[in-house]
């Protein structure tokens, strides 16, 4: 999922159905690093904390 324009998440989860363009949500992963070539920030591992 890519969460702004400069940062894509990798989720754990399959169901994220509920989440919905423009909401905000609080989210906690592994933090990979920068991709250069695709210039953003990357995170896997990630879950929704509510």
């Amino acid at each position: 999922m890519i969460i702004d324009k400069n940062l894509f998440v990798g989720f754990q989860e399959k169901k994220l159905n509920d989440l919905k363009v423009g909401s905000s949500i609080s989210i906690k992963g592994r933090f990979i690093g920068y991709d250069e070539l695709l210039e953003e920030y990357k995170i896997d591992q990630a879950t929704i904390i509510k």
